[in-house]
C-alpha cells in the first residue's frame, strides 16, 4: 500500500490497476471542482474511496469520489437533505445519495460545484440533526407512514 501526503495521488495509485483509462482524468477534474468550491474540505482515502470532510469531522464527511467500471460516483453522505434541481441523485443508503458521472461525458463543473456547496452549507444541519434525519429517511425508504423524502429536513432551502 502506498501512502502519500497527497490523498488524490494515493487514491489514483490505488484505482489505476483496475480502473478504466478514463477514470483518472475524471477523478482529477472532479477533485479540482471540489477543492476550488470548498477549499476548507480535507481530502483523505478511507474505505477505498476519496473522501472530503471538514477539519476534525472524520465521521461526518461531506462528499466522496468513487471510481467504478462505468462512472465516477460523487457520493454525498447526507444527500437526502440536499436540493436536487437536476434530479441526478440516486439513493445509496438511508441518507447517502450519489451522482454518477459516466466516463466520456463532459462534467458540468458549475452544477457539481453547486451540489458540493449545498452539501457544505448543510453540514451543520446534518451534524446537529443526523439522528432525526437518518430515522426519517429509514422510515421513508421502508415505506412506513413516516412521510415522503421531501419530509426530511432540507436545511436552508
Amino acid at each position: 500500500m502506498v501512502t502519500t501526503s497527497d490523498p488524490l495521488s494515493e487514491y489514483l495509485h490505488r484505482i489505476t490497476p483496475t480502473a478504466v483509462p478514463a477514470a483518472a482524468p475524471l477523478v482529477r477534474e472532479l477533485h479540482s471542482v471540489i477543492t476550488r468550491t470548498a477549499p476548507e474540505l480535507v481530502a483523505a482515502v478511507r474505505y477505498g474511496i476519496l473522501m472530503y470532510a471538514l477539519p476534525g469531522e472524520r465521521r461526518f464527511w461531506v462528499v466522496a469520489l468513487d471510481a467504478g467500471k462505468a462512472s465516477v460516483a460523487i457520493r454525498f453522505l447526507y444527500g437526502v437533505i440536499l436540493d436536487d434541481p437536476l434530479a441526478v441523485l440516486r439513493k445509496g443508503s438511508s441518507v447517502l445519495m450519489t451522482w454518477d458521472i459516466p466516463y466520456g461525458t463532459a462534467v458540468d463543473q458549475a452544477n457539481v460545484a453547486a451540489y458540493v456547496g449545498d452539501a457544505v452549507a448543510k453540514h451543520s444541519t446534518y451534524r446537529t440533526d443526523w439522528r432525526e434525519i437518518t430515522a426519517r429517511a429509514k422510515n421513508t425508504s421502508r415505506g412506513d407512514s413516516g412521510g415522503t423524502p421531501t419530509d426530511v429536513p432540507r436545511g436552508d432551502r
